[in-house]
């Protein structure tokens, strides 16, 4: 048996975070279209909500790590998502390759209220990269307040 501590919690915020972006983020993503202006920072504002109460406690290193996680999870799981909520017709790996740039037809814009990105897919891997990149070296920041606190209890 485990004992509590900061490696457990994490593993659960961690598996929050990716049911929360592979499910509940992705459902308002596939049912709110056309997108409204400022839509990208609702979708923000939604992908960090449920981890304010880490940010309360003072691991903002954490808050960051759950809320990016939360993003990646949608940019990466929104087709297959999308089509078993929906039923939308598509062909999921086709729509996947567009989405990252790797064929025609991914790119899509950005409305943000104030102004509108084109959204390439070749900015979609960069952003994809960059944030996985985040995410580790968050993470490995924040590792080193759980030295010793992992224990094994027989």
């Amino acid at each position: 048996m485990f004992r509590y501590n900061c490696y457990n919690r994490d593993l659960l915020l961690i598996l929050l975070a990716v049911f929360y972006g592979a499910f509940i983020i992705n459902y308002f993503d596939a049912l709110i279209k056309p997108e409204p202006p400022g839509y990208p920072i609702f979708l923000i504002i939604l992908e960090f909500f449920p981890f304010i109460p880490v940010l309360i406690e003072g691991d903002w290193k954490l808050f960051l790590s759950l809320g990016l996680i939360v993003s990646i999870v949608n940019d990466l799981l929104y087709t297959p998502v999308a089509v078993m909520y929906f039923g939308k017709e598509a062909d999921i790996l086709r729509s996947i390759l567009a989405q990252f740039g790797y064929i025609e037809g991914g790119s899509w814009t950005a409305n943000w209220g104030l102004f509108r990105i084109e959204v390439t897919g070749i900015l979609m891997r960069l952003s994809l990269f960059i944030r996985v990149i985040a995410v580790v070296a968050l993470m490995l920041s924040r590792s080193e307040s759980c030295k010793g606190s992992f224990k094994f209890v027989y």
